[in-house]
């Protein structure tokens, strides 16, 4: 049972990621620094593959604006974070070369994103209690 992660468009094989908080700063700070060189919010996505379901968390980090979203999805719901709900339309990032846009109101600090990531990866496929979710249908 493992955590694999996606990011990099010239990626072959996913990232393994263990439950040891200095290697997913790491892995953070690699797609932070990659949305920082190409000028461009990022988008990564991490599953935790075992035999009772695939949890996946997608994440984005626009290090411009110190902000980021959080999608996670489960086997019976899926929900996106929520951030300012007066902000409207939508903003793009690029995951593996193809561009994903979601709302605005869904950005959070890039703070409360790494923690997200941080209990996903830990607790095996948990959603964060300090980010606010809307539950989507």
């Amino acid at each position: 049972m493992s955590a694999e992660a996606y990011f990099d468009m010239d990626q072959e094989e996913p990232i393994s990621l263990g439950l040891d908080p200095v290697e997913i700063d790491a892995f953070l700070d690699r797609v932070e620094n990659e949305a920082v060189t190409a000028e461009v919010a990022v988008m990564a996505q991490i599953e935790w593959v075992d035999s009772d379901g695939s949890p996946v968390l997608q994440f984005g980090m626009a290090p411009g604006t110190r902000s980021g979203f959080v999608g996670h999805i489960g086997a019976t719901s899926s929900a996106l974070s929520r951030g300012d709900s007066a902000r409207a339309g939508t903003v793009a990032y690029d995951y593996m070369g193809n561009e994903r846009v979601v709302p605005k109101s869904a950005e959070i600090d890039l703070a409360a994103v790494r923690r997200a990531v941080h209990r996903f990866v830990v607790e095996r496929g948990a959603r964060d209690d300090g980010v606010a979710w809307q539950e989507l249908e």
